[in-house]
């Protein structure tokens, strides 16, 4: 089971912004930099890139500082109890640059939100969330990242039913921007929605681009 210590979103710092802990911080963290930072891993120092990530095994020195003056990140502290192998199915202690930052982000959001929350089942929203951005994290960038990136764009897109020589013909039909991005946050929730021949948009679980 994963377990969740500590989160933040869009933290900020300004001026000589280090981390260094030589013995870890006893747990594992995820770092998703937001601007450019020097990292240190195994003696060798890298300028990370904005959208780049590492996550740290419990264990593992840790050593990150801005280059610019400003910094900006996401992290989450979390743990893993031993008996839960979800840390084997992504690379470890290394930075990473090829990931769908966007749905990682998404995912991140709904954490944060749910954190707050008075949910009785907030500890089982978190093993779930953190476990879909480490297999989110798994699954890379590229053709992954562009494979999703259009099922959103067809989803986004929505689908219109129009009655035709008495038989239901779909169609794509583009919307704004705006509902597009309100129908990724549906999608999230596990609903498809498509526009109905009375002109609402409603959730629905039939419609062909399911």
């Amino acid at each position: 089971m994963i377990s969740l210590n500590a989160i933040g979103k869009d933290t900020r710092h300004t001026g000589d912004f280090c981390i260094w802990r030589p013995d870890g911080s006893g747990d594992n963290l995820l770092v998703i930099f937001k601007t450019s930072a020097l990292l240190i891993i195994d003696g060798n120092e890298i300028i990370v890139p904005p959208d780049s990530l590492i996550i740290y095994k419990k264990d593992t020195p840790q050593y990150y500082k801005t280059i610019c003056g400003n910094y900006a990140n996401h992290f989450i502290h979390f743990n893993v109890t031993d008996d839960d192998n979800i840390l084997d199915t992504v690379e470890t202690d290394r930075l990473i640059t090829s990931v769908n930052i966007s749905a990682v982000e998404e995912l991140l959001t709904i954490l944060c939100r749910e954190n707050m929350s008075p949910s009785e089942h907030r500890r089982q929203y978190a093993d779930m969330l953190i476990r879909m951005i480490l297999m989110k994290i798994s699954e890379g960038g590229g053709a992954a990242a562009a494979a999703e990136s259009g099922y959103l764009q067809q989803c986004g897109g929505i689908w219109l039913r129009q009655a035709a020589g008495g038989q239901d013909k779909s169609q794509p039909v583009l919307f704004s921007d705006g509902v597009q991005k309100a129908v990724r946050g549906q999608l999230l929730r596990g609903y498809h929605f498509c526009k109905g021949t009375v002109g609402a948009v409603l959730p629905c679980h039939h419609c062909p681009a399911r």
